[in-house]
C-alpha cells in the first residue's frame, strides 16, 4: 500500500500546499442464477489520489496500482494551471472521533466455500417455502484500508470490513409476473436472515390478489419504499445543492417546512455501521449533525468546499465516491428517528389503504422539485386493519414538501435501507393512488 507521507516530499515540487490518499480493498463476490453458482470473482485494487493548492487552484490527479511518479506528478502539475479557484485549504489535525465495530473479523476469515454455502442455504431455505418463484442471488465481502496525509501535519489510517447481499426473485409462471429484489448491506454477516424473513413475509402476502379502488387514502411506506420521499430530501440537504442554489431548501434554515414528527438525523459515529468511520474522506472528524428537528430545517451535510462556498461549518461528509473521484458531501449514516406504532399496528390502524413494500423508477422524476408519480412494484390492499392480497397496475403520485408536512405517524421499528439509511415505515392519509 502507498505511504502518503512519501508522496507529501514529492507534491512539495509541484506546490506548497497538497494531501495524499492512498486505499486498497480486496474483494470476493459471488452470484447465483435460477438458484445455480454462476460465477465467483475475486478483486484486489489499489491505488492513490494526490490533490494540491497553488496560487489559489486546486489540482487533482491518481494512479491505481503502483504509481508512477513521474507521470502522476506531471499529472498533477498540469492539473493544476487549469484547476478549478479554491479559497480553502485541506483539514487541519484533529483527533479522531471514536468509533467500533468497524472491522469484522469473522468476515475477515470467511473463505469462498463458505460465502458459497452461506448463498446456496438462503437459497434453499426461499425454494422450499416458495418452490414457485425463481430466485437469482448475490454476496460480497470487501476488506478496505485507507491511509491519509496532508502537508498540514494531519495523518491517520483507517480499516472497514462490508458484507453486502441481494436476492431477486420472480415468478414467472403468471400473466401478472411479479418481480421485486431486496438487498442489504452491513459491516459483517448480521442481518441475512432477517431479510428472507422479510422477503418471504412479502411472497406469503402476495399469494392472495385484491382490487382497489383508486382515489386519495390513507398509504403506508415501507422503510424502502419510504425512499422515494427521502431521497429527495436527502439530496435536498446536500451542502452541494445549497451552493449551486438548486436546493428547493436553500436560505430556510431555522424555518419549520416539515411536521413536526420529522426529525432527520446524519451519523458518522454509529459504532458497527457502514458509513461510519474516525475521519470522513478528506480527513475530518465524522461527527453527528441533526439536519431536520421536529420538522425545522437546522443544517445541512458539508464537504471542505461545499461549506467554504456557503459559508456554514464542514460537518465531516466529504466522501470519494471511488479513488478517482473527489470529496464530495454524501451522507454517512442518515436517520430518520422513529415514532411510537410498529409497523403492524399503523397497519391495524387503516380502515381502507395501501401499503407500498416497493415502488418502481424511484429517482427517475423531478426529485429537486419533490414531485413523484411511481408505478408500485409490490403493494397490498389494507381492508379493516388487515392486508387483504396483493394489488397490481396501480401508481401512487405527490410532492415530498407536501406529503412530509402532514405525516399522519412512523413507525417505531427501522430498517437498514442500502446500508446508508436507516428508515421507519411512513404513515400519510392522503396520497393519490391512481390505478
Amino acid at each position: 500500500m502507498e505511504r502518503p507521507g512519501e508522496w507529501l516530499d514529492r507534491t512539495s515540487k509541484v506546490a506548497p500546499e497538497g494531501e495524499a490518499y492512498a486505499s486498497e480493498s480486496r474483494s470476493t463476490s459471488l452470484s447465483f442464477r435460477s438458484g445455480e453458482l454462476k460465477e465467483v470473482k475475486a478483486s484486489e485494487t489499489s491505488g492513490v489520489a494526490l490533490r494540491a493548492r497553488k496560487d489559489g487552484r486546486l489540482g487533482f490527479a491518481v494512479a491505481y496500482g503502483p504509481a508512477p511518479e513521474a507521470r502522476l506528478l506531471a499529472n498533477l502539475e498540469a492539473s493544476l494551471r487549469l484547476g478549478e479557484p479554491s479559497p480553502r485549504g485541506f483539514a487541519p489535525p484533529s483527533p479522531p472521533t471514536p468509533v467500533e465495530g468497524l472491522w469484522d473479523r469473522h468476515l475477515e476469515a470467511l473463505n469462498t466455500s463458505t460465502l458459497v454455502g452461506l448463498g446456496r442455504f438462503l437459497l434453499d431455505r426461499l425454494g422450499r417455502e416458495c418452490p414457485d418463484y425463481v430466485f437469482d442471488c448475490g454476496l460480497a465481502r470487501t476488506l478496505g484500508r485507507v491511509r491519509y496525509a496532508n502537508t498540514g501535519g494531519h495523518a491517520y489510517e483507517g480499516a472497514a470490513t462490508s458484507f453486502s447481499l441481494w436476492v431477486e426473485f420472480n415468478r414467472p409462471s403468471r400473466d401478472d409476473m411479479l418481480l421485486d429484489v431486496e438487498s442489504h448491506a452491513s459491516v459483517g454477516l448480521e442481518g441475512h436472515e432477517e431479510l428472507v424473513d422479510r422477503l418471504l413475509e412479502k411472497l406469503r402476502r402476495a399469494r392472495r390478489d385484491a382490487s382497489l379502488a383508486p382515489g386519495r387514502m390513507p398509504v403506508i411506506f415501507s422503510p424502502g419504499a419510504a425512499m422515494v420521499m427521502v431521497g429527495p430530501l436527502a439530496t435536498a440537504l446536500n451542502g452541494k445543492q445549497v451552493a449551486h442554489g438548486t436546493s428547493p431548501l436553500a436560505g430556510r434554515l431555522g424555518e419549520k417546512v416539515f411536521d413536526e414528527k420529522l426529525t432527520v438525523v446524519d451519523d458518522g459515529t454509529l459504532d458497527g455501521a457502514v458509513g461510519s468511520g474516525p475521519y470522513d474522506d478528506e480527513g475530518l472528524p465524522t461527527r453527528r449533525t441533526v439536519l431536520v428537528d421536529r420538522g425545522v430545517v437546522r443544517s445541512f451535510y458539508h464537504s471542505l468546499e461545499t461549506a467554504a462556498e456557503t459559508g456554514q461549518e464542514p460537518t465531516g461528509n466529504g466522501t470519494r465516491a471511488g479513488l478517482g473521484a473527489q470529496p464530495s458531501p454524501s451522507p454517512s449514516n442518515l436517520l430518520v428517528l422513529p415514532g411510537g406504532p410498529t409497523q403492524a399496528e399503523m397497519v391495524r390502524a387503516v380502515d381502507y389503504g395501501l401499503l407500498v413494500d416497493s415502488l418502481i423508477g424511484v429517482g427517475q422524476s423531478n426529485t429537486l422539485a419533490g414531485a413523484f408519480s411511481n408505478p408500485v412494484g409490490v403493494g397490498f390492499l389494507i381492508e379493516k386493519g388487515e392486508v387483504a392480497g396483493r394489488v397490481k397496475d396501480v401508481s401512487v403520485a405527490g410532492n415530498i414538501y407536501e406529503v412530509l408536512a402532514e405525516l399522519t405517524a412512523l413507525s417505531s421499528d427501522v430498517q437498514n435501507v442500502y446500508g446508508a439509511y436507516r428508515l421507519p415505515a411512513f404513515r400519510v392519509d392522503s396520497i393519490k393512488v391512481v390505478g
